[in-house]
Order: structure tokens, then C-alpha cells, then sequence
């Protein structure tokens, strides 16, 4: 692409290039991608209150939110990356498990446990607005994310008290579906990555290195081994630390490419 791609994102947390799961989803995903890009990490006040994260710029278009932002990627990505016809449906439906089952139990972490919300969430995002305008937006984001849990629930009677524990019971099946899935190989298909991954790293990465407290979702992420060490490497391979605790873009660059290449090399000695 001649034209610049520009990803707008929270600014990074916990040793994370971004505090925010569908902005870390964004960034992993446009590093598979392959397509040319810069990141802009938005720590304008303003902007963070205006506008949604993420957000992606090119040319005279504006895609805002994770949705409109992986259908700009899907349609200019490289298509070596693609699953083959035999795996993409399958990942599909294990991203559509995780996006029903996972997500809300992790929102509800996030956004719905006082003492996470309070001591966690709302503090790391809370440092990067204004008050008392912060108050605005972390309850608009908050309203949000129970009013997605809720509408899974049809009658308006049902109180969010009454269906938490159901909602965490389904996340760790989910999880359990997932690492299952993945034993020990490098990614969910074919050992290359794809969307599923991105958004495993967008979500679980948060849930890893936050610090919450007494949350039994976490502990039973740290139980799946093979997770947390999906993690820590497509974090090591994409985004590294430098020794000043800052992600070190020159050298997510190098590894990308030689991963690219390694993968080119391979693909002609098969042909």
C-alpha cells in the first residue's frame, strides 16, 4: 500500500502495548497482516473522550471499532496467511465460542466486579483522562459491557447477580475448549496465525498481566499452560520489551520479517 495505515490505541499497561483488549487484538492482527502500518497511541485527553478505540485511518476512510477494522484487514491482507477451506470455518466457529462465551465473563471482570473495576480497570484507564470527564466515559464503557451480557438473556427480569456464576462457568469450558484445541502447537491451525490467535492474545493477555484480584477466571487461565505460553510468545515474537520497559518496534519488525521469509522459503521448497 502507497497510502499510510495509521492504527490509533489506548496506550499500553501492565508491560502491554496497549491497556485495551480489542486495541491489542487490532495490533496483533495487523502484524500478521503483514500490511504496512504505524501505530499512534492516542494520549490526548480529548481525543480518548471524543473518539472510540481503535480506530484505523486510510486515506480519506476512518474504520472505527474491532469490526470495521479486521474487515479492512481481510480485505488488503497478504493471503498467505489464510487458513485453508478446510480449517476456516472451524476457526470461525471456535472465534464465535470464544466471543459468546469468554468475552462477557472477561467484561464482567473488567467492568461488573467492584473491587476489579475499582482497583484495576478504571485505574489504568482512568490515569489516561480527565476528571471529571473520566467519570463520563469508564461508566459509558461500563453501561455497555452489561448491557451486551444482559441482552443474551431475554426476559427483563434477570438480574446480572443471578447469571455471573453461569457466565464464568461457560468461560472456563470455553478456555478448556480452547486449550484443548491447541496442545502444543504454536497456533489454534496449520501452526501459522490467524484472526482466532489475534484475538486470543488481545483478550487473554489482559487477563494475564493485569493485576486482579481473586478472580477465578485468571487462576483458571494460569492453570492452562499451554495458553499462558501462547501469550508470552506471540508477545516476545511481536511486541518485545527493550531494557527501558518500552515495546521495541525496530525489533518486532526484524522478527516479523525473518518470520515472513522463513515462511516464503519454506512454501518454494514445497513447490
Amino acid at each position: 500500500m502507497s497510502e499510510a495505515v495509521v492504527l490509533y490505541v489506548w496506550p499500553g499497561e501492565w508491560d502491554l502495548p496497549s491497556l485495551d483488549p480489542e486495541c491489542l487484538t487490532a495490533l496483533c492482527y495487523l502484524k500478521y497482516s503483514q500490511i504496512e502500518h504505524t501505530v499512534q497511541v492516542v494520549e490526548k485527553h480529548w481525543d480518548l473522550l471524543k473518539n472510540s478505540l481503535p480506530r484505523l485511518t486510510f486515506k480519506n476512510e476512518v474504520y472505527s471499532g474491532i469490526d470495521e477494522i479486521i474487515d479492512f484487514i481481510k480485505q488488503n491482507k497478504n493471503d498467505e496467511f489464510l487458513l485453508s477451506d478446510k480449517n476456516y470455518p472451524d476457526m470461525l466457529a471456535i472465534l464465535c465460542l470464544f466471543k459468546q462465551k469468554f468475552i462477557p465473563a472477561f467484561n464482567a471482570l473488567c467492568w461488573l466486579d467492584n473491587e476489579n473495576t475499582y482497583s484495576v480497570i478504571r485505574k489504568a484507564y482512568g490515569k489516561h483522562l480527565w476528571f471529571p470527564f473520566s467519570l463520563i466515559k469508564l461508566k459509558s464503557i461500563a453501561d455497555n459491557a452489561k448491557n451486551v451480557i444482559m441482552s443474551g438473556y431475554r426476559s427483563s427480569h434477570v438480574q446480572f447477580e443471578s447469571i455471573n456464576q453461569h457466565i464464568l462457568y461457560e468461560s472456563k469450558e470455553c478456555l478448556n475448549i480452547i486449550s484443548t484445541k491447541l496442545g502444543e502447537n504454536l497456533f489454534m491451525f496449520e501452526n501459522k496465525p490467524s484472526l482466532l490467535d489475534a484475538y486470543l492474545f488481545g483478550y487473554l493477555s489482559v487477563l494475564y498481566k493485569a493485576p486482579f484480584i481473586n478472580s477465578a477466571l485468571k487462576s483458571h487461565l494460569l492453570a492452562s499452560s499451554n495458553l499462558c505460553s501462547l501469550i508470552t510468545r506471540i508477545q516476545r515474537e511481536q511486541f518485545p520489551i527493550d531494557k527501558e520497559g518500552k515495546i521495541n518496534d525496530e525489533q518486532t519488525e526484524q522478527i516479523f520479517s525473518s518470520f515472513a521469509r522463513n515462511r516464503k522459503q519454506k512454501s518454494e521448497r514445497a513447490c
